[in-house]
């Protein structure tokens, strides 16, 4: 078959399969409807995890404290730690990582001692890489784990974690996983299902989680190297083969390569069709020799997404996954992503699904909290907060929250879930609720929300302070605050904030003083003198977008992440300004120095001007518009270690001197349609490197005659 058939054919198929009517809503509430039968494989499947966990991790751990000062603590941690590391998505999270986060600020203080048991600083590096995968205290923390796994007493399988997660931060790290890796983790594997201890006969059901299931990133990467290692490992029949199945149909998206279909060679697809039928065979017989397990039936999902599947549909699949395990969370993930555009549906076939999941009000499974899943797929405009504030889906998000907040099961959450309730009605605009369910909470906002604020560009101090001013009820007058402050009436807005400071507590500070700096900035440069640009170590009023940005000795501190970065002052300067001021660059390699200034904002990222060098010697003269390189004519300037700049917005022409050089002189931007007309100016570093870190200083705005 060649290419272009193909591509017609698949299409076909999977506008055929993906489609979500009426008569798709019936079945799947038959689905989603209580079973008894089922209960008791979940129970079953949940009692075997946990013994498992008490066996292999937590009674040599118990076994292996000393009497140290960081034991209790340590055990605490431990013992909620392995309960999310079972089930990482138990509390609300979207990749296998975001459980763990919650204990982020635990593990930082654990990571900090002198504790180097491994299960401990094993569990602590996954909490703090998925809180901050930058931090430098996440390699710390993972070298301890990798030293302790020496010991001869600590099991083949904790061993085999620990490297499984030391290949995965460097794998991501350096975008790509080496077949070198794989074999290792693959022989880590064999290791501990064979040694007899580390997985005891009966726990088939475990180990294929483990393997196909939960932490199955390596296995998809490289598949030829789990096929050599596992192959005849001892396994019940349909063990085996739901392995070998799976490893097969990853050796077919490997063939395939990425990217759309009409991108995929005819070598690729002659692979893809090669090991998808293999693997579909030996996952049909596996399903069909044990209809009680989940595993083979789940994989079977994502084959026939892409047209196999023996003749039944990703639903088809789904069905049977569910059917035989309903808190089966990857089945759920996989039919939503099935029915995205990308395979023929569309996002409100996503949302449909989501729904319906939310409306089994089965709070005590992870089965309404795959609304979030269907929901995160959702397209924005570049702002991701706006879709909250649509009334169904704050109304639904708030059904959500509040029945995961009262679900009698999840009693030791309950704080945890007033947060995620508090955070999205705040999100959706439903003030009146945000501010009770936060006072309810009764503490600050927990590690795995503020990540979710931050990916959504949202400042998590901001957010904090607006739900503690909406529940002193007082956070209709600090809106009002804000429209003054937008309407230019900085004086009122003034006025009206010291009336709030008095009402609110501590917690509201952050946005309050945001507010005040910004109106006072814009006071102070309608004078049109020079005005300093406050750089306090708050960095009140400054929206922080991208990347890493601080405030050290009165100077704005940007470290790179190898990501974009970018940050905006507090108040508008107008049309007509000036901004003059010193940047320092610590860039050990001499390449990769930038420097780039918006000189407004009207889109999400908007446009920025500067100069750089990608490589030595290499100068370039630039706009970005929308994170987009626009080369403009000006003269090549070497970025120093050491500079002065001077920005002039003047209208719709811009120019840049650095270092004494006139670089960019009267640039027009009118036909750029990005730049704001008296919007938020900031600073800008597109992919800033991860070596590098800016210090800017000694900055002034004045506003042009």
């Amino acid at each position: 078959m060649n290419k272009t058939l193909r591509s017609i054919v698949l299409s076909v198929i999977t506008l055929t399969i993906c489609a979500f009517g009426q008569d798709d809503a019936k079945r799947l509430a038959a689905i989603l409807k209580t079973n008894p039968e089922r209960e008791a494989r979940d129970a079953a499947a949940l009692a075997a995890d946990v013994a498992w966990i008490k066996r292999v991790f937590l009674e040599p751990f118990r076994a292996r404290l000393t009497g140290a000062a960081w034991d209790a603590r340590a055990t605490a941690f431990v013992e909620r730690a392995v309960v999310l590391w079972n089930d990482p998505y138990r509390l609300g999270g979207l990749d296998g990582y975001s459980g763990l986060v919650t204990l982020g600020d635990d593990a930082e203080v654990l990571a900090k001692t002198d504790c180097a048991d491994p299960l401990v600083m094993y569990l602590a590096t996954m909490a703090l890489y998925g809180r901050d995968s930058d931090d430098p205290l996440v390699s710390a923390t993972l070298e301890r784990a990798k030293k302790a796994r020496t010991d001869a007493a600590v099991s083949n399988a904790l061993k085999r974690f620990i490297q499984r997660l030391s290949i995965v931060i460097k794998a991501r790290k350096e975008k790509k996983f080496s077949a070198e890796d794989g074999a290792k983790d693959a022989a880590f594997g064999k290791a501990a299902w064979q040694d007899g201890k580390s997985y005891l006969p009966s726990e088939v059901s475990v180990f294929l989680k483990h393997e196909v299931g939960l932490f199955q990133g390596i296995l998809n990467m490289t598949p030829d190297e789990y096929g050599k290692a596992f192959k005849d490992l001892g396994l019940p029949e349909w063990a085996q083969l739901t392995i070998d199945g799976t490893v097969e149909i990853n050796r077919g998206w490997k063939a395939r390569g990425g990217g759309y279909a009409d991108t995929v060679t005819d070598k690729g697809w002659e692979g893809l069709e090669k090991h998808f039928a293999q693997g579909s065979e030996m996952l049909l017989k596996a399903w069909t020799l044990n209809k009680n397990e989940p595993w083979a039936a789940t994989h079977m999902i994502s084959v026939a997404m892409a047209g196999g599947g023996k003749g039944s549909s990703p639903f088809d699949w789904f069905e049977r996954s569910v059917n035989a395990r309903f808190n089966q969370h990857s089945a759920y993930k996989q039919i939503i992503l099935a029915v995205q555009p990308r395979w023929g549906g569309s996002y409100e076939a996503g949302m449909a699904l989501g729904r319906a999941f939310l409306a089994t009000k089965r709070f005590d499974t992870v089965v309404p909290l795959m609304y979030r899943d269907a929901e995160i797929f959702l397209p924005d405009n570049g702002e991701p907060a706006e879709r909250y504030a649509d009334p169904r889906m704050a109304k639904e998000f708030a059904a959500l929250y509040e029945g995961l907040r009262d679900e009698p099961t999840r009693k030791a959450e309950k704080a945890l879930w007033s947060q995620w309730l508090a955070t999205f009605c705040w999100l959706g605009h439903e003030f009146d609720k945000a501010g009770p369910a936060y006072l309810a909470a009764g503490s600050t906002l927990n590690p795995a929300i503020t990540k979710m604020l931050k990916l959504r560009k949202l400042e998590p101090a901001d957010v904090e302070s607006e739900l503690a001013l909406a529940s002193v009820k007082q956070l209709a007058r600090y809106k009002k605050a804000i429209a003054t402050l937008e309407a230019g009436k900085q004086t009122e807005t003034l006025a009206e904030l010291a009336a709030i400071e008095k009402a609110a507590g501590p917690k509201a500070a952050p946005a309050l003083a945001g507010v005040r700096r910004t109106a006072e900035f814009e006071r102070d440069i309608a004078t049109a003198k020079p005005v300093p640009v406050p750089f306090d170590d708050a960095l009140a009023g400054w929206t922080r977008r991208l990347g890493k940005w601080t405030a050290e000795s009165g100077a704005l501190i940007c470290k790179g992440t190898g990501r974009s970065a970018s940050v905006l002052a507090p108040g508008r300067a107008g049309t007509r300004f000036v901004v003059r001021g010193k940047f320092d660059i610590q860039c050990p390699d001499g390449c990769c120095r930038q420097f780039m200034l918006f000189p407004g904002m009207k889109a999400p990222l908007g446009v920025a001007v500067g100069a750089y060098q990608k490589e030595k010697g290499d100068q370039v003269v630039a706009i970005h518009a929308d994170g987009q390189e626009v080369p403009v004519p000006g003269t090549k300037v070497s970025v120093l270690e050491k500079n002065t700049f001077i920005f002039q917005v003047n209208g719709d022409k811009i120019s840049m001197d650095l270092n004494g050089t006139s670089v960019i002189k009267d640039h027009d931007t009118s036909e750029i349609e990005k730049v704001a007309a008296g919007g938020r100016w900031g600073f800008y570093m597109p992919k800033a490197c991860a070596k590098n870190t800016w210090k800017i200083y000694d900055v002034e705005v004045q506003k042009l005659p």
